[in-house]
């Protein structure tokens, strides 16, 4: 049975979400695959494969700019709506771009500086993780002028793999270091959480299974917040990623796993695991307890 995952962010958080349609055409890059465990050629159908996020969210929001981008699972089609203006007083203008990939998108996340992570996985059963790099064009001419984004060109995307393989299992989320040291991904066969170094050489560690943390057997989604006290965390979560607010982030059956990592080493101390009346008696359901973290929208 083919399962959806909504997009969402944590209201409680006050984290933006980002919107983001897959659907890219990965050229070939030299990776480090593993064997398939099919035979050679044969496939499965998507819906056995494929247990991704859709719907819609907001990567980067200020006064003048608010990217915005969305996916659905299966689907190979990601799009992105760019919305900016000189300043507060200006109109919008906007820029639309779709790229498309060889691979079933699962999963991706918007980070500083124009670049993104994909996740997705092949008919083969292959999962694959790539980091998207976006080159802008000039937002100002040398004169000095302001270029409307409706009238500058698209900007070029280069895509690098992460990692291409079976033996790493299917990705079901990920989530990534603001710093873009690392990114985390959680796959469902077999429920590991990973650890990927986000450069060369694309190092991946477990982080926990199931034999150290038992709730990932149910755990959806991960979320990165910063707690105000507390420091950077990683929030695990039951709930799938969701479209509209009002759904809010938790429900009676969710569960919370509170991943550390407070001295901002990308070396997690225990998790929490708290379930939301907990959640809520430690204040962590006030958005004023976390810092607001926009990234900077492809």
């Amino acid at each position: 049975m083919q399962h959806k995952t909504i997009a969402f962010r944590l209201a409680a958080l006050g984290l933006g979400i980002v919107v983001i349609v897959a659907c890219t055409k990965a050229r070939s890059t030299s990776v480090s695959t593993a064997a398939s465990a099919r035979e050679p050629g044969q496939t499965a159908a998507v819906s056995d494969l494929v247990t991704g996020n859709v719907g819609t969210s907001v990567a980067f929001r200020s006064a003048t700019q608010m990217n915005t981008h969305w996916w659905s699972a299966p689907g190979k089609t990601l799009k992105i709506r760019r919305n900016e203006r000189e300043n507060e007083g200006a109109p919008w203008a906007h820029q639309y771009q779709e790229l498309s990939a060889s691979f079933h998108i699962v999963d991706s996340r918007a980070r500083g500086n124009g670049v993104m992570y994909v996740a997705g996985v092949y008919e083969n059963g292959e999962s694959i993780i790539e980091k998207w790099t976006f080159l802008h064009p000039a937002r100002y001419t040398h004169a000095g002028a302001y270029v409307p984004i409706s009238q500058r060109r698209l900007p070029g995307v280069h895509r690098a793999v992460l990692f291409r393989g079976t033996s790493f299992g299917l990705v079901r989320s990920i989530e990534t270091d603001p710093d873009d040291r690392f990114i985390l991904a959680l796959t469902h066969d077999p429920r590991v959480l990973h650890k990927i170094s986000s450069t060369e050489p694309y190092a991946v560690s477990q982080v926990h299974t199931v034999s150290t943390l038992p709730e990932l057997t149910a755990v959806q989604t991960i979320q990165f917040a910063t707690h105000v006290s507390e420091g950077r965390k990683y929030i695990l979560t039951k709930k799938e990623r969701w479209r509209h607010s009002k759904d809010g982030p938790f429900d009676s059956a969710a569960f919370i796993i509170s991943l550390p990592d407070p001295g901002n080493t990308g070396s997690f101390g225990v998790p929490q695991v708290i379930d939301p009346t907990s959640w809520a008696g430690l204040g962590y359901d006030n958005p004023a307890a976390w810092t607001l973290w926009s990234s900077v929208g492809p």
